[in-house]
């Protein structure tokens, strides 16, 4: 029997030893906020949080911190949804050493048991591998966090993986990236359950920021280390940024075939060799726009492009805010002050012209 009291949905979180702390955290910080919304409101409160552990025993996060538990994992198999949290890693070899483990493996058991009874079924981070090793996300659409995406395709081939992006919604299994996606896989609960106004009105209260894709905070040069062609392909594309130039040039450059390169980026990035380009080149424009002065036309020249719509819509498909807010306040005043140095430059009369 499921715990539903009323329109109250039961959100049980399954924990383990190694937890991220921030998981727990934010997930309870933001489905309380939610909670606490509906009772001013005079409304039932939308959800119950349970905290269940393999035994039932208080398990220990990442930095050692206790956190005790309602349940074990068997009484939250009846639950409306079932979340896993992320579970500290800092190497492919840690995650293969997490998923070895017995409590681990029966956390994805439970969580595949809880998805045949009808729950929703939602990981963030590291928390996805465990899905997929349960088998949750074949052939479904994912996401994981950016840096560990490589291992997850070698491990889960058979998972859609679509890395750049922050939350992936299909059917009801959720998945989001890096650690602080958590907020907005619990974030789309609250506006499925409790409306899109309690899920705004949470990210005020809270000072959250929702994601769209976690393309803007991927360090490619991280993602390419393993793989000398997809290295050679990336120091090239850096050196050529501010010329246009075609994929056939660059696989020529490297000394592979235009197939064979797209492959080996796709292996170790996750996206196609165009979008390697445009996302290099995204890179070097939000550099630039951060250190220097350039307009934004200069910089849009100097990053490959003839036209700044084009790299506005880059921009935008990044996650990234408009150009003029990745100013520093710095360079937003030397480039205002460089335009009245111009402008003060040019006599009085013209100026009047000018204005005309």
């Amino acid at each position: 029997m499921r715990y539903t009291w009323g329109m109250q949905r039961t959100i049980a979180i399954l924990m383990v030893d190694g937890f991220t702390d921030s998981s727990l955290a934010i997930a309870t910080d933001v489905l309380r906020t939610a909670c606490s919304i509906a009772k001013r409101a005079g409304r039932a409160m939308p959800f119950r949080i349970v905290i269940a552990s393999a035994d039932g025993k208080p398990v220990r996060s990442a930095a050692g911190l206790q956190v005790g538990v309602q349940h074990r994992f068997s009484r939250a198999v009846n639950a409306d949804v079932v979340l896993v949290p992320g579970l500290w890693a800092e190497s492919a070899a840690d995650i293969d050493a997490t998923l070895a483990r017995r409590d681990v493996q029966q956390l994805g058991r439970l969580a595949a048991q809880a998805y045949s009874k009808g729950a929703i079924i939602g990981a963030a981070c590291s928390g996805t591998f465990v899905l997929a090793q349960a088998g949750l996300l074949d052939g479904r659409d994912c996401t994981t966090t950016w840096w560990l995406a490589p291992h997850f395709r070698a491990l889960r081939p058979a998972a859609v993986l679509s890395s750049d992006r922050a939350l992936v919604v299909d059917g009801r299994v959720l998945t989001a990236g890096a650690v602080f996606a958590q907020a907005d896989l619990v974030l789309h609960l609250v506006a499925r359950y409790a409306g899109p106004g309690v899920a705004r009105q949470c990210t005020k209260l809270l000072l959250l920021d929702r994601h769209r894709s976690q393309g803007a905070y991927m360090a490619v040069q991280q993602l390419v280390a393993n793989d000398a062609s997809v290295r050679a392909a990336e120091a090239w594309i850096r050196a050529h940024v501010a010329q246009p130039f075609r994929i056939t040039e660059l696989s020529r450059a490297v000394g592979v075939g235009a197939r064979t390169l797209a492959r080996r980026i796709t292996a170790a990035v996750g996206i196609s060799p165009l979008r390697l380009v445009q996302r290099l080149r995204v890179e070097a424009a939000v550099h630039l726009l951060e250190t220097t002065a350039l307009s934004f036309e200069q910089i849009t020249e100097r990053v490959g492009y003839s036209d700044g719509n084009a790299l506005r819509r880059l921009l935008h498909r990044e996650g990234l805010p408009n150009p003029s807010a990745l100013r520093t306040p710095t360079q937003a005043r030397s480039k205002t002050s460089a335009a009245r140095a111009k402008r003060s430059s040019v006599p009085r009369g013209h100026r009047r012209m000018a204005a005309t």
